[in-house]
């Protein structure tokens, strides 16, 4: 699967770049997935029109999971990814945080998670903010929290730096 995630999109403001889209998913022989931007049910008919199998949806969490109910009752769960961008807060608790980081959710990750599995998400990636860039490998232990929190899948993402972490 090819994966395109515009992380500028939402925080600008931003329409997903639909011809861009379109064009990458005629050339790949592969599902594509997108995420950046889609904050409407009408953006995410556009993205899938554009020939992607998946939407990824982040920022527009800070509404509530009622896009992610709606697109996952049209185009059925396997259709809908949630990236959950966690990070911990001034006090150390994981939290999920929009906007490149810098708006945290008032809800603790666990009540997140139960939220986007019951609005009918297929798929979680959880984007450990911390560990980005650090090349220090998977927050493994905040992977195994959200594994036991959902039966979705749980796709790892942030800081993998050698073979082993993908091993761990």
């Amino acid at each position: 699967e090819l994966v395109l995630i515009d992380i500028d999109a939402s925080a600008d403001g931003r329409e997903p770049p639909y011809a861009r889209i379109a064009e990458i998913a005629s050339e790949a022989f592969m599902p594509v997935a997108y995420g950046g931007g889609l904050r409407t049910e009408d953006q995410i008919a556009r993205a899938i029109d554009c020939g992607v199998e998946k939407v990824i949806v982040s920022g527009a969490l800070a509404q509530g999971a009622n896009l992610i109910k709606t697109a996952a009752g049209r185009w059925g769960g396997q259709s809908i990814t949630v990236c959950l961008p966690v990070g911990r807060d001034w006090l150390g608790r994981q939290k999920v945080r929009l906007n490149q980081g810098k708006k945290s959710l008032k809800n603790d990750l666990d009540t997140m998670v139960t939220r986007v599995t019951e609005a009918g998400a297929g798929e979680i990636i959880l984007y450990a903010i911390d560990r980005d860039g650090t090349w220090e490998g998977y927050d493994t232990a905040l992977c195994a929290e959200v594994a036991r929190a959902t039966p979705l899948p749980v796709v790892a993402c942030g800081s993998a730096g050698e073979v082993a972490h993908f091993r761990a």
